[in-house]
């Protein structure tokens, strides 16, 4: 004699296994939306809905008490190749110290500051850099080519040694 199994995904009386999975993109497309609606450009819109949704508030305090606490600090994703080259880059320029803040180790945390991030900086990509808690951009590029360029452009110009010197990193 044989058994028969019938498996139900969904009846009137239930909740389906799906919804869960229906719930989760309905918040995700809603986050687009709403980054989309924001002017957000599509490395912003992704960074925040991988996120999902989170304290904005809590993220942002997280990123300025990091800011505050070295003279130089850097968000990172671990194995970037520019995160890598904007670390050696300070070590060549003789940082004695600078803080890292890994955005991927935990990922979930991670997310949301890089987001937050994106939200502050108008610039999503890693690393994000900051020389006496003023964001200078990343390693080869940032927001702005007189303040934020990145910090292969300062030191060319002959600027990060000073702001460093200024920020007390050397």
């Amino acid at each position: 004699s044989s058994t028969t199994t019938n498996i139900v995904l969904a009846s009137s009386n239930d909740d389906s296994p799906l919804d869960g999975i229906t719930e989760g993109i309905q918040k995700r497309f809603k986050i687009a939306q709403e980054s989309n609606a924001r002017g957000a450009d599509i490395k912003q819109t992704l960074a925040e809905v991988i996120a999902g949704e989170y304290d904005g508030d809590a993220a942002r305090k997280t990123i300025d008490e990091a800011i505050k606490s070295a003279p130089c600090v850097m968000f990172e994703w671990a194995n970037s190749p520019s995160c890598k080259q904007a670390k050696e880059a300070l070590n060549v320029a003789g940082v004695k110290e600078f803080k890292t803040v890994p955005l991927d180790d935990p990922w979930e945390e991670g997310n949301k500051l890089r987001a937050e991030l994106g939200k502050m900086l108008g610039r999503s990509s890693v690393p994000a850099i900051f020389i006496g808690g003023e964001y200078v951009g990343g390693y080869d590029g940032g927001t702005s080519e007189d303040k934020s360029p990145g910090i292969v452009k300062l030191a060319f110009r002959g600027d990060l040694q000073e702001k460093l010197k200024e920020a007390g990193a050397l």
